[in-house]
């Protein structure tokens, strides 16, 4: 009975990773193949997944027409709670209704499939650069000590990331949120079992915490490979430790752990090449480098130990996410400027079609060990990314190459992000944006017509208003 609940859990689709050969998991691995699908945006009491959103008269026709089969949606623990972290109420009662509205948009996307595929959608509880102290979002205000803080400081999200990690207070404040959203799961779920599979993000871009100020390359260098592999077991897997063990109350757990996917994220900084230099003048050929931070995440194998009662096993999926090569100016904010005039184009120095299919195969090497399967929870570049010779069209390459290893490595991917084009009468909708100074965030639409067929391949047939 076990088995024929997990068989079906998600989609059986197209190829994207049943290309290469099966590897020898459980049976209903087999049968997630072909995860395509986009990050929208977060479930908000303003901006963001709302009514307008939901009630706009192409939101069926593009998320059906694209043959997307998976929709991850951002959850902010600060949008839901006071500074301290106390969920309130009232904005939780309003974060369900709109959930509740998102289900029914999705079961209008399944229909106008024809019922071809599963509906994979998953719950992201996100942070972002930690929350607003770092100017981000995510983690409220108040649930550190944020004494000595300051989002100019490029070291305050790894400064606010120890002191998270050190309070068992933060941590039983987060575990709490996710607490009382999750407990509102189980019912929704057996309701929807035919059709829908709901996976729980349970940490967005969790990042390693530290007090020590990076001053050089080999003190950055000592922090990635040495620093940040010591706290996966110090921190990061005795935390969902603790996570599940309170989910594991919730009344009618039983429903999520027969029927949900349970999705964890590695450091956002581990299988992330860092692209360093490692001597001036780097035009009369100095050294340069991508240097890797793969974590050893063998701590996990306890939290997803395939010999423990079948009724208490989890299912569960890693979800890194991948940018490597798709250059954000504030990623890289610490590298020299021509090291920045190298990373708006690919391929480049550091990254190649490549390194990129290098580092998602380790990825995926790295959770194969303990039985995992890999999906990218977020992948997406600019549309001013350049080629080499300074041509448009660097982002197409990057998507290209990109491809080529979620084919081969992964169960599936899910672009950031998507949003609604901002005419009345829209004939697109926003995949890509621009990071020119001039227009730091303008959309670049993608319509049928344009010439993004790589795209058009990626998420299916492109479609417009009749």
């Amino acid at each position: 009975m076990r088995n024929a609940a997990l068989i079906r859990l998600l989609i059986i689709g197209g190829c994207l990773s049943s290309c290469q050969a099966s590897p020898p998991y459980p049976a209903w691995y087999r049968e997630i193949n072909g995860l395509s699908g986009v990050n929208l945006p977060n479930i908000a009491n303003g901006w963001g997944l709302s009514e307008p959103f939901l009630n706009h008269p192409d939101f069926i026709t593009n998320l059906s027409g694209m043959n997307w089969n998976s929709f991850r949606v951002p959850i902010k623990w600060d949008q839901f709670a006071t500074a301290e972290g106390l969920v309130d109420p009232t904005r939780l009662s309003h974060a369900l209704n709109i959930l509740d509205r998102l289900i029914e948009k999705l079961h209008d996307v399944y229909n106008a499939q024809g019922g071809q595929h599963r509906i994979f959608l998953i719950l992201n509880f996100h942070q972002f650069k930690f929350g607003a102290i770092c100017n981000g979002g995510g983690i409220p205000l108040n649930v550190i000590d944020t004494a000595g803080l300051t989002a100019s400081d490029p070291l305050c999200i790894f400064n606010a990331f120890d002191r998270f990690w050190k309070s068992p207070a933060a941590q039983a404040g987060y575990i709490e949120f996710v607490y009382q959203f999750l407990e509102q799961l189980p019912t929704r779920a057996r309701t929807h079992a035919s059709w829908l599979t709901f996976g729980f993000d349970l940490f967005n871009e969790p990042v390693a915490g530290t007090t020590s100020p990076i001053t050089d390359i080999a003190e950055l260098a000592y922090y990635l490979k040495v620093e940040q592999n010591a706290q996966i077991g110090r921190y990061l897997v005795p935390f969902f430790e603790q996570l599940i063990d309170q989910l594991s109350i919730i009344p009618d757990f039983s429903i999520l752990r027969e029927t949900a996917v349970f999705i964890f994220e590695p450091f956002l900084l581990d299988h992330f090449d860092v692209p360093l230099f490692f001597s001036i003048g780097l035009r009369d050929g100095s050294t340069v480098k991508a240097l890797r931070s793969d974590g050893d995440y063998s701590p996990l194998a306890a939290l997803v130990d395939p010999t423990a009662d079948r009724d208490q096993q989890l299912t569960w999926l890693a979800a890194p996410h991948h940018y490597d090569g798709a250059f954000d100016p504030n990623t890289f904010a610490f590298l020299p400027s021509l090291a920045k005039e190298l990373l708006s184009q690919y391929p480049n120095l550091f990254f190649s079609k490549e390194s990129v299919i290098a580092r998602i195969q380790r990825q995926s090497d790295e959770f194969h060990r303990l039985g995992i399967e890999i999906i990218l929870g977020e992948w997406g570049t600019y549309s001013d990314l350049k080629t080499p010779t300074g041509d448009t069209g660097g982002h197409l390459l990057w998507i290209s190459d990109t491809l080529a290893a979620v084919r081969q490595y992964t169960k599936g991917a899910l672009w950031w992000d998507y949003n609604h084009d901002q005419t009345v009468n829209q004939t697109s909708y926003n995949l890509l944006y621009a990071t020119t100074p001039d227009q730091p965030a303008s959309a670049q639409t993608l319509k049928c017509g344009d010439r993004f067929q790589i795209l058009e391949t990626v998420f299916g047939q492109c479609v417009t208003r009749p």
